[in-house]
């Protein structure tokens, strides 16, 4: 068995619908997919694209078996698998600057792409002219999209921006999502609000699709409650619905809902934090489902103590002697591994949420960082019930020349390209 090195940091990645393929950005032009090998509990890579030409920086699969990418480069491709051959098709996106976030509609039959162009497009499959067109939002962001989420029904879309906005569009197209889908007319900015504090950095819609949630640099989470969307004005969330939760975290690149009472985050911390909303419908901090001990916050939202974790990183830069994350790093076995790598040492930068067919959460996720790792995390069902000391429960492969797949096991380091790999 051939050994080689891949590299150390991770810029985005994507699971399929059964959970059988991972595909992965080396924080370079390249997707590296790795299947999981039914009856052996491995995990080994398959598939090297290199189809683009700059980063790529964002993955999304549909339930259809298909995923697709965006790049700096501007370009985006869906891709298919063909007998045993992934096969690219071009996405007429017409952007000239990098595309920053692409992610596929729930019905499978959309697109949307944003950029640092200001612009957001909606791509859809033109069957008469056999490929990918692509549709703009009139009136979109001053800045960079960096960020968007589509409501679970597919006729609205939800972005954030690095001009510190969150708007709400009606992204249904007519003869693909039918009348009276969305109010408005497409393309029309149905809630335009300040994303918390500073520029955006990630958006998020609750299973109803009834609650948004936005993340922003301030750092600080802006809840949007009560969007039924039955009409424009049902969308406009009164004082009431709005609630801007401060934490003492550093800020987080991205969020999502693991249900309609609980949002889980990850960004520069490295650690995994937990918000919960109670009875009177009032979000607050809960814990973090890191091993790492989890800082304080106060009612009015100052640092109540430096994280252990920070304080390990800046020992990293007193040290006189420092690891070189490039240098051939020792095999650990799963116990091993589990010991000294219970998480993300480094910024999480990708987070994708499992469902089941229906599209509701099932309380397990997978988080992805510059550290090179995507960590497999388990929150328990509706993200309520915890284990006695706190923590969530993250598992899956220690990459090693073996391939071994744990299952079950708590803190396990799923995937680790810094090791070795088939």
């Amino acid at each position: 068995m051939s050994q080689q090195r891949v590299t150390s940091v991770i810029s985005s990645h994507g699971w399929n619908s059964e959970c059988t393929i991972l595909a992965v950005c080396p924080n370079n032009n390249e997707i590296h997919l790795y299947e999981v090998v039914s009856g052996e509990n491995t995990l080994s890579r398959t598939t090297t694209l290199q189809q683009h030409r700059q980063l790529v920086s964002s993955i999304s699969w549909n339930r259809g078996g298909s995923f697709v990418s965006c790049s700096h480069d501007s370009t985006a491709f869906v891709w298919s698998l063909e007998g045993d051959r992934w096969t690219p098709e071009p996405v007429f996106t017409r952007l000239k600057l990098a595309a920053l976030c692409v992610r596929w509609s729930p019905c499978g039959g959309k697109l949307a792409i944003a950029s640092g162009e200001k612009r957001i497009c909606i791509s859809h499959y033109e069957k008469e002219q056999k490929r990918w067109v692509s549709k703009p939002f009139r009136r979109c962001h001053s800045s960079s999209v960096v960020a968007i989420a589509w409501h679970p029904g597919g006729a609205l879309l939800a972005s954030t921006s690095t001009d510190g906005r969150c708007k709400i569009f009606n992204a249904a197209l007519p003869g693909i999502d039918g009348q009276g889908q969305a109010p408005g007319a497409f393309g029309d900015v149905l809630i335009d609000v300040e994303a918390g504090i500073g520029w955006g950095h990630a958006v998020a819609w609750s299973p109803s699709g009834c609650q948004l949630v936005v993340s922003s640099h301030g750092p600080a989470l802006q809840f949007l409650c009560g969007l039924y969307g039955s009409s424009a004005a049902s969308l406009q969330p009164e004082a009431a619905g709005r609630q801007l939760l401060h934490h003492v975290q550093l800020p987080l690149r991205c969020v999502a809902f693991l249900s309609e009472t609980s949002v889980v985050g990850a960004g520069f911390d490295g650690q995994v934090f937990l918000f919960e909303r109670d009875g009177e419908g009032v979000w607050s901090y809960a814990r973090s489902l890191s091993p790492e001990p989890a800082m304080r916050i106060d009612g009015g939202g100052r640092r109540g103590a430096i994280s252990a974790a920070f304080s390990a990183k800046l020992a990293m830069f007193r040290s006189p002697a420092k690891k070189d994350r490039t240098r051939e790093q020792p095999l650990l076995s799963a116990e091993g591994a589990a010991a000294v790598a219970p998480g993300h040492d480094n910024a999480v930068v990708d987070l994708q949420v499992f469902t089941d067919a229906a599209g509701t959460p099932t309380g397990r996720f997978s988080t992805a960082g510059w550290d090179g790792r995507v960590l497999l995390w388990d929150a328990g069902k509706g993200a309520t019930e915890t284990e006695e000391s706190g923590e969530g429960r993250a598992e899956g492969l220690i990459k090693a020349p073996t391939g071994v797949l744990t299952k079950h096991c708590p803190n396990r380091l799923l995937f680790d390209p810094v090791g070795t790999c088939d």
